[in-house]
C-alpha cells in the first residue's frame, strides 16, 4: 500500500520541481510540502528516494522573492504560508542553505 502512495505522489511531482495536487498539476508549495511530509512520515528507503532533492532545491529556490518572502506558485500570492512550507520542506529535507533564508526575517518581521 505504501508503496503505491510513494508512486502515486511521485506523478504529482512537476518536471521542475515541487510537487502539484495531482498528475500534471501545477507545482505549489502547499501541496509540496503535503507531499513531502506524507513521504517522510512514510518513512521507507523507497519513499525518501523518491524525493528528487535537486529539482526540488530548485523549485524552492524559483518560489523566493528578492524580498524574501515566496510565492505559493509561480506568479501566485507572497505570504506567511509560503514561508513556513519552504522552510519545513527544506528542512526535512536537508536543503536549507544561506541563499533560501537570505532577508527571510525581515520579510517576516
Amino acid at each position: 500500500m505504501m508503496d503505491k502512495i510513494v508512486m502515486f505522489l511521485k506523478t504529482c511531482e512537476g518536471r521542475e520541481g515541487g510537487y502539484g495536487g495531482g498528475p500534471g498539476q501545477l507545482p505549489h508549495l502547499a501541496t509540496t510540502y503535503a507531499a513531502v511530509m506524507a513521504l517522510c512520515t512514510i518513512g521507507t528507503e523507497n519513499a525518501y528516494q523518491s524525493i528528487n532533492r535537486e529539482t526540488l532545491k530548485g523549485y524552492l529556490k524559483a518560489m523566493k522573492i528578492s524580498d524574501g518572502g515566496f510565492r505559493m506558485h509561480a506568479c501566485g500570492e507572497a505570504d506567511i504560508r509560503g514561508a513556513y512550507c519552504a522552510f519545513a520542506v527544506a528542512s526535512l529535507t536537508n536543503l536549507m542553505d544561506e541563499a533560501l533564508i537570505d532577508k527571510s526575517a525581515e520579510w517576516l518581521v
